[in-house]
């Protein structure tokens, strides 16, 4: 796709030429984003779980060259496996926490018997188990759900994607006006008026105008 018109947003050039296509296009056929279009829609969609993953990969990789310097338990490791194990499923089912709870309670007693230490000053403290295994455990979890959430969901483009997000009036709805979403600008139409710097919830897409209603 070639650059927008000047006035216009590359998101609703998309919105134009997907509603276009839709009706334009006989039954049975569809269309689909090529080059830079589809690699900033791609990139878009995924980054949301393409960095807690980068994260985690980090915090695994750098856990694993310390273990390499002390003596540890095996069967330690075994329960942290399992830890882990139980916190991918907790994000994967809805179990009410209770994998999550199993698996932070393997992760705190993994991290509390890990190091073999010949003298306490070299074994893990109960304190530092504690806080590391329920803020790991945690973390965790949150990010797994996010990431699991964001692959789920369709990709959505120009302004669908938009529907439910908050914009700012720029210009005053009476009823139709200017708002600023996602750093664009958009033609849209509230059934109540909005003044400058008010919020507003788009609602829904006609042509190339915004719906939206005021946030209470």
């Amino acid at each position: 796709m070639r650059n927008a018109a000047p006035g216009f947003s590359s998101g609703q050039a998309e919105a134009l030429i997907a509603k276009l296509a839709t009706e334009t296009l006989p039954k049975g056929m569809s269309f689909e984003w090529t080059d830079l279009t589809y690699q900033r829609i791609l990139a878009g969609n995924s980054a949301i779980y393409v960095y807690p993953l980068c994260i985690l990969l980090v915090f695994i990789v750098l856990a694993a060259f310390a273990l390499n310097l002390l003596p540890v338990r095996y069967t330690s490791v075994m329960l942290l496996v399992a830890a882990f194990a139980l916190l991918i499923l907790e994000a994967h089912f809805a179990s009410h926490g209770v994998l999550a709870a199993v698996g932070i309670l393997c992760l705190v007693i993994g991290a509390l018997t890990l190091v073999d230490g010949p003298i306490p000053e070299l074994r893990v403290h109960l304190a530092t188990a504690l806080s590391a295994g329920l803020a790991f455990g945690l973390i965790t979890v949150f990010l797994l759900r996010l990431a699991l959430r964001a692959r789920r969901s369709k990709f959505r483009m120009g302004g669908d994607a938009m529907i439910g997000q908050i914009a700012v009036v720029t210009q005053p709805l009476a009823p139709t006006g200017q708002v600023m979403v996602n750093g664009e600008l958009w033609q849209a139409e509230s059934a109540t008026p909005a003044a400058l710097g008010e919020r507003v919830r788009v609602q829904g897409l006609r042509d190339l105008t915004l719906l939206v209603e005021r946030v209470p």
